[in-house]
């Protein structure tokens, strides 16, 4: 049975057409602007306490935040073009500074705030 497309978007994390159509009805262009306004904000302080970690850590940190799923050292390690040994080392910091979580042996993702 085929899945429609917003069913994969929900499932995803990706907000529906239907979805966003009804944002953009029930808030002002306003609150939408302010939103994404903060959104980008808290971005940025985020970055900018993870760069004390290190450039990789940063890296790995950002492709987490952008994809948000869950992730094996191998697959960050081929997105960031990096040993997976590196990797691992940095999902250890990140992870001890709270802003990731391992959820089972081999999986992480990002903590959502």
């Amino acid at each position: 049975m085929p899945v429609s497309n917003q069913r994969r978007n929900r499932l995803n994390g990706r907000p529906s057409v239907h979805d966003v159509l009804r944002a953009q009805k029930e808030h002002t262009s306003y609150e939408l602007a302010e939103h994404h306004v903060v959104s980008k904000e808290r971005f940025a302080r985020l970055i900018l306490e993870v760069l004390d970690y290190g450039v990789l850590a940063t890296k790995v940190f950002v492709v987490m935040y952008l994809h948000r799923r869950e992730w094996t050292c191998p697959e960050l390690a081929k997105e960031v073009n990096n040993y997976r040994q590196n990797v691992n080392k940095e999902l250890r910091k990140l992870r001890e500074k709270g802003y990731v979580e391992r959820i089972s042996r081999h999986k992480w993702r990002i903590r959502v705030w």
